[in-house]
């Protein structure tokens, strides 16, 4: 499942720059391993999308009630590169997916 994130720009630059490889989300969308996350850079007033989009795989999930407020968890990441067929992702380098390569890792 690919889930599609607004993301302010500040974690977004530090997620593209290769320092942020996890991601602190709420637990309403239940992610599970596998999973893809479309990460979309908001502009710096937080009121619209800079068209900026990272593509990531979940590759482990810290869902603990002793580090985490309730319902929370933390997502370890790799960056993927989108292909026509599948995405591949490799750890621990970031790289890049644009929205329309998003659209076909996810047909």
């Amino acid at each position: 499942m690919v889930h599609q994130l607004k993301t302010e720009t500040k974690c977004f630059k530090a997620v593209k720059a290769g320092h942020k490889l996890f991601e602190v989300r709420k637990n309403d969308r239940d992610f599970r391993v596998g999973d893809y996350l479309a990460l979309n850079e908001l502009s710096a007033d937080g009121k619209k999308y800079t068209g900026d989009s990272i593509l990531l795989r979940v590759l482990y999930i810290l869902d603990d009630a002793r580090f985490l407020r309730d319902g929370y968890v933390v997502l370890g990441c790799a960056g993927c590169t989108v292909k026509r067929d599948a995405a591949e992702c490799k750890e621990p380098d970031v790289l890049f997916g644009s929205e329309r390569a998003i659209a076909e890792a996810e047909a």
